[in-house]
């Protein structure tokens, strides 16, 4: 604790060994919230007696909160004129040179969140004896103004340092936001000192209780009343501790009291002197009680101060039950009236747990269901769905989803079979934390699914309406392959909106694989087929089994009728897909004649469809061209062998084929070879015409008409050969020549 004291009084130094009215406890006396985590609070013993802090709580009530998010427990003795310093563990180091106490849960607060100083020597029943904020639940937005004139600032980025003449805590605001004086940013040359005008002396003795009112739990056993006294003199001073009539609480059932007490003070003697009262728990749900006490009759001219009265409160610790449905009521913006209640709550367990650390699920109690939630401990439960368990806590809403953050869970029994999921065409209120089911929905953007992080959304839609499915990373589908199909999709309404109204943001959370109901088909259904047609399942990311075939594709060829019937498996899901299969009797028998199998390039071929029960027909040439009528001429402008195909449809749609090979010759573009020389004399001619070359020795001389087809074949080596094609009819003709080295043709003309 830091030792600095600062009083002026009238200029002059001095400091009174008495305890005056105005000085009584401990008060805050600077506040920081400065850039980054420079935060700390400041507290000041403005009392003449070193003071133990174990008696004291710091506390954060965060941004409109009306109850405590975090404290922290003070401890060591902090004496007459000093204060004690707590700091963000990540503050300036100039900061945590003067800190006590390093506490980034409480003191890591921003402009909107309040900091109050408790009295809490139970350790169980904290009264607020001053404060910074409202801590009424009401929403300052950013900050709240302190302070006028020169030294008016706000809560936020700011020093704040508490005025000379204020000597106690204030818990008004409305008051205490005129007691502060602002310093800037990051301004940390006031801290470690504080500096306060000295409590005025009382001209005879004062006495006073040390708080105006206090809290003591039920289960307490009894509460401790002290009676500080100030302005002693050297005679002794007594009062009486009067019980008046005013409070709720029952004496003699809910405390035990005689009508009055005495304390008496030592003659020159400060210390403070104390009664103790025992508090009787009746173990009823009572609610919170209170009496009043009273200082009467003061002896040696003495007078009450300011703590004449005492108000204490036996705080009920019977915590209330209620049912669901009594809890989970919403104000016009959409917040939970029950927001901060402590309670107990039954239900069966909905789900698995969806925290990796801690606990979270939801319970159902017939009516209604919530949130059930621990972030750092299991409470030593296992969640298991169809269990029933009491819990107990505080209800909270995160998002607009409404929860309770429990600190105890008793499980009672387990394997309670679960209704039915409700059939819901829309997510809202209504259904958060129910168990409802979405039917044949489909994922919008597959892209959507990407296990990731704590999870991941994806939207579905059922053809009208567009749904959001959050799969939690805890959930077994956050390691699967999205369902690319149809399917019910089962799961606990939830809800994230952060904003009020809090009516968006609603989603339904499937528990496992086993609340995706995939519904498989075969495309087509029920259907008649041609022969060898295939079947085709409508999924994918799945597992395919077909009866009979043992098939594991997702298409397969039908070649006869019959039910044909395939088992689709999702992880743990499977569902059957069956269609009943007829072969039609309209089928065609495809066929077709070439006007030529041998042909020469650019001369005209023929094709003619002779098919059987054709309602249409394709024919391909095998050289990039093809057609749909018959008959077709066609020429082929590069040698090669063509397969020509004609496929034939019947009016049903079934297709058979049939295939021809066609061999197309190099002939118009041969002409006489300057190595080889070949005359046809005469040329044209009626037929008769005589062959000379200058080829030696053995060679084959062919004789082609127009299409290529060979005629005579003559193996000689004479290079003078007489033809006769007398016989043949008027035409065009080729001779071909064809030794060892080469080969030539020349052209015949037949008149």
């Amino acid at each position: 604790m830091k030792k600095s004291i600062l009083l002026i009084f009238g200029g002059v130094i001095s400091f009174s060994t008495s305890i005056f009215s105005q000085c009584t406890d401990l008060f805050i006396s600077e506040y920081i919230e400065g850039s980054s985590f420079n935060k700390a609070v400041e507290i000041y013993n403005p009392t003449s007696s070193a003071i133990d802090l174990s008696d004291y709580k710091l506390q954060l009530f965060s941004s409109n909160s009306s109850t405590v998010s975090q404290e922290v427990q003070l401890s060591g003795t902090l004496n007459p004129g000093a204060v004690f310093v707590a700091c963000h563990a990540s503050a300036d180091p100039a900061i945590i040179a003067q800190a006590d106490l390093q506490s980034s849960s409480v003191i890591n607060y921003n402009g909107d969140d309040a900091i109050a100083l408790a009295y809490d020597p139970t350790g169980s029943s904290a009264t607020v004896i001053d404060a910074i904020g409202s801590m009424d639940g009401n929403d300052p937005g950013t900050n709240w103004p302190v302070g006028s004139g020169g030294t008016a600032g706000s809560t936020v980025n700011n020093t704040l340092i508490r005025s000379a003449s204020i000597n106690q805590g204030q818990t008004n605001w409305v008051v205490g936001a005129t007691e502060w004086e602002a310093q800037g940013n990051d301004n940390f040359s006031f801290l470690g000192s504080h500096t306060m005008t000295p409590c005025t002396p009382p001209s005879n003795p004062e006495v006073q209780f040390s708080v105006a009112t206090a809290n003591v739990n039920e289960n307490a056993g009894s509460i401790t009343i002290t009676v500080n006294i100030a302005g002693e003199n050297a005679n002794p001073t007594s009062a009486d501790i009067v019980l008046l009539g005013s409070g709720t609480a029952v004496e003699g059932t809910d405390f035990t009291y005689a009508s009055t007490a005495t304390v008496t003070f030592p003659a020159s003697s400060a210390t403070a002197q104390t009664i103790n009262i025992p508090i009787i728990d009746n173990m009823l749900l009572d609610g919170d009680l209170t009496f009043v006490l009273e200082l009467q009759n003061l002896t040696n001219s003495a007078t009450t101060g300011t703590n004449s009265q005492i108000t204490v409160t036996i705080v009920d610790d019977e915590i209330p039950y209620y049912t669901i449905s009594q809890i989970d009521d919403l104000d016009g913006a959409g917040v939970a009236v029950s927001d901060g209640v402590e309670c107990q709550l039954s239900g069966y367990v909905y789900g698995v747990n969806m925290r990796a650390t801690g606990v979270q699920f939801t319970i159902h109690d017939g009516t209604g269901g919530i949130g059930v939630i621990n972030f750092s401990s299991n409470l030593g439960y296992t969640v298991t769905e169809g269990d029933s368990v009491d819990v107990t806590g505080v209800i909270d809403q995160f998002n607009g989803y409404l929860q309770i953050v429990v600190t105890e869970i008793n499980m009672h029994s387990q394997g309670h079979t679960l209704p039915v999921p409700t059939v819901v065409t829309a997510l809202d209120e209504s259904t958060e934390s129910e168990l409802v089911q979405i039917n044949d929905v489909t994922i919008i953007n597959l892209a959507d699914w990407n296990p990731a992080g704590a999870g991941f959304n994806a939207d579905v839609t059922d053809g009208v309406n567009t749904y959001t499915m959050r799969i939690d990373a805890e959930v077994d589908l956050f390691s699967m392959m999205a369902p690319d199909g149809t399917f019910d999709l089962v799961g606990i309404g939830s809800q994230f909106d952060n904003s009020t109204p809090f009516d968006a943001g609603y989603q339904l959370l499937p528990r496992y694989n086993n609340d995706i109901h995939i519904k498989p088909m075969i495309i087509g259904g029920d259907q008649t087929i041609c022969p060898g047609d295939s079947l085709t399942v409508d999924y994918s990311n799945v597992t395919y089994l077909w009866n009979g075939t043992n098939a594991t594709t997702q298409t397969v060829v039908a070649d006869t009728a019959g039910t044909y019937a395939v088992a689709v498996t999702y992880g743990t899901v499977t569902a059957m897909a069956t269609s009943v299969v007829t072969i039609t009797t309209d089928l065609p028998d495809a066929g077709f004649t070439a006007s030529a199998v041998s042909v020469c390039d650019n001369v005209d071929i023929t094709i003619t469809d002779t098919s059987i029960n054709a309602n249409s027909i394709s024919i391909d040439f095998g050289d990039g061209n093809s057609t749909t009528t018959s008959p077709a001429m066609h020429q082929y402008t590069t040698p090669n062998t063509y397969t020509v195909s004609l496929a034939a449809t019947s009016s049903f749609g079934c297709v058979d084929s049939a295939t021809v090979q066609i061999t197309v010759n190099d002939c118009a573009s041969i002409d006489e070879n300057e190595a080889i020389e070949m005359k046809l004399f005469p040329n044209p001619s009626n037929g008769l015409a005589q062959f000379t070359t200058n080829v030696q020795g053995a060679y084959d001389l062919k004789i082609m008409d127009l299409t290529g087809q060979v005629i005579k074949t003559i193996k000689t080596s004479n290079q003078v050969v007489q033809l006769d094609l007398t016989e043949q009819p008027a035409g065009i003709y080729f001779i071909r020549l064809s030794s060892q080295k080469e080969s030539q043709t020349i052209k015949f003309v037949k008149r």
